[in-house]
């Protein structure tokens, strides 16, 4: 599921919790920015495994693991969408990459000009 399907489950998700009258703050738990490598050490430890052949089959690539995924997209369709209807929602972040890069990616990401909720 792309970030921005992710995205729109989550705000669905909010707008069906205000309609059942629920009306408490929600936290959403998002990644930080991670290499690939970084999360698929963490799954690893968490008992989900993937092989290199498995990986393969799916077309992910092992040198494309040396990249980075971060929550832009998902962040992007949250700030874009979310409105008062969808009432207190706040960002919990997960410092897969560091607590050093989180915070670095969150004033990168201020500086493009997405301070509403990040």
């Amino acid at each position: 599921m792309s970030s921005e399907a992710q995205g729109d489950v989550v705000l669905s998700w909010l707008e069906d919790l205000r309609q059942r009258g629920i009306q408490h703050p929600v936290r959403v738990d998002v990644p930080s920015p991670a290499s690939v490598a970084a999360l698929a050490r963490y799954a690893a430890m968490c008992g989900v495994s993937a092989s290199a052949s498995v990986l393969s089959k799916c077309g992910i690539s092992i040198g494309k693991l040396l990249g980075a995924a971060g929550p832009d997209k998902f962040i992007d369709r949250l700030v874009n969408n979310l409105t008062e209807a969808h009432g207190e929602v706040s960002l919990h972040f997960f410092p897969f990459g560091g607590i050093a890069q989180t915070l670095e990616w969150m004033e990168l990401y201020r500086a493009r000009g997405h301070s509403r909720h990040a």
